[in-house]
């Protein structure tokens, strides 16, 4: 059986009769709150700590949550159809932030900080997250 553990989020997998075993006996001395129990054989999917994780016949697959993505081009009042770069960065930089997409210095922290979480998954952003980290290091 393999565990991990984040704050107080508990994450097992194993044999069914295993689990079944662990969560029978944590039952016993606290309320537990169960998401989800699947086997390789029906698979499924599961939102932990803000990434979809799917249970394949012969694999277990993660990927970012698109809900990051979304906030974030809400947020800078981007469009969804809008055409990709072919480079994610340009040699001359512009100083200073649009004022009208970001009303202030807390709010565009926290973008970035969702940014960044998400381009633990998406490495197609890590440039991009990078470079808006490098104007946080001198706002």
């Amino acid at each position: 059986m393999r565990v991990v553990v984040h704050g107080d989020d508990i994450t097992l997998m194993g044999p069914v009769e295993e689990l079944s075993w662990v969560k029978a006996e944590t039952e016993k001395v606290m309320a537990i709150k169960l998401k989800a129990m699947f086997t390789r054989e029906e698979g499924g999917s599961v939102r932990i700590l803000n990434r979809i994780v799917s249970v394949k016949k012969d694999c277990l697959v993660y990927e970012a949550d698109q809900r990051h993505a979304d906030i974030i081009v809400k947020a800078l009042g981007l469009k969804s159809d809008s055409k990709a770069v072919s480079t994610p960065g340009i040699a001359v930089r512009s100083e200073g932030r649009n004022s009208d997409q970001v009303k202030s210095d807390s709010e565009y922290r926290a973008l970035a900080a969702r940014a960044n979480y998400m381009s633990q998954d998406r490495p197609d952003v890590q440039f991009a997250v990078t470079e808006v980290f490098r104007t946080m290091a001198k706002p």
